[in-house]
């Protein structure tokens, strides 16, 4: 095992191009999945930065009548607030 850690480091020694791309795919990885990471905490898993996040409502507009909706400003007044 030692000897093949020899042989590794001393190819890679060798061939300084192969060690760089690799050393750069490997924080290339690291960083990109420690993005993903970060995103799914901040937006999945953490609570929502607001007073009462409880009382919150989500609104969706069924794809059926999507077309129909196209211009929701003049209707948004007759909702309750």
């Amino acid at each position: 095992m030692v000897s093949d850690l020899r042989y590794a480091l001393r190819a890679l020694r060798h061939h300084r191009s192969f060690a760089l791309v690799g050393v750069l795919s490997i924080a290339l990885g690291i960083g990109a999945n420690s993005v993903v990471f970060s995103l799914a905490d901040a937006l999945l898993f953490r609570p929502l930065p607001v007073p009462k996040p409880a009382k919150s409502r989500q609104s969706a507009i069924p794809a059926s009548r999507a077309a129909a909706c196209s211009n929701v400003i003049p209707g948004f007044r007759r909702f309750p607030q």
